[in-house]
């Protein structure tokens, strides 16, 4: 286990580094929204639309959770929500192309500041950068 210096060290690089990535990202973007709506429209992205309830569960919040997120997010048109025809209380989310759009604007914004990041770095550093977050990642995703 590391030291507790090396803890506190790593917590203030993740804040300066949170702190610049959000300098980085368009304003418009953030202004409107918040990381769980971005966490919601990746994972419509990723998956496809999907129902409520799996939402739910595969991101770890309630479900009123994502009901006010969605709620958010179709109000600014960045996503539909429509009934299922067999099931009326069954709620389908889709992403929208103009969230579609937003996604990619943030990816734009974000490859940048880790253009940024990685500057003056060698190949062989950076994969070891992503080996050893992957590890951590990894560690973190492992039940308790």
């Amino acid at each position: 286990m590391p030291e507790k210096k090396y803890m506190k060290q790593f917590i203030k690089m993740s804040y300066v580094f949170s702190k610049r990535m959000h300098t980085y990202i368009d304003k418009k973007i953030m202004g409107k929204i918040a990381p769980p709506h971005i966490f919601l429209l990746n994972y419509l992205d990723e998956n496809g639309p999907c129902i409520v309830t799996d939402i739910s569960h595969q991101l770890g919040i309630t479900l009123s959770g994502v009901t006010n997120l969605a709620n958010k997010l179709a109000k600014l048109k960045f996503i539909t929500r429509e009934r299922s025809e067999g099931d009326r209380r069954i709620v389908v989310l889709a992403l929208t192309t103009e969230g579609k759009k937003m996604l990619d604007c943030l990816e734009e914004s974000l490859i940048k500041v880790l253009e940024k990041s990685f500057k003056g770095l060698s190949e062989d550093e950076i994969d070891e950068f992503f080996r050893i977050h992957q590890k951590m990642c990894s560690n973190l995703m492992q039940e308790d």
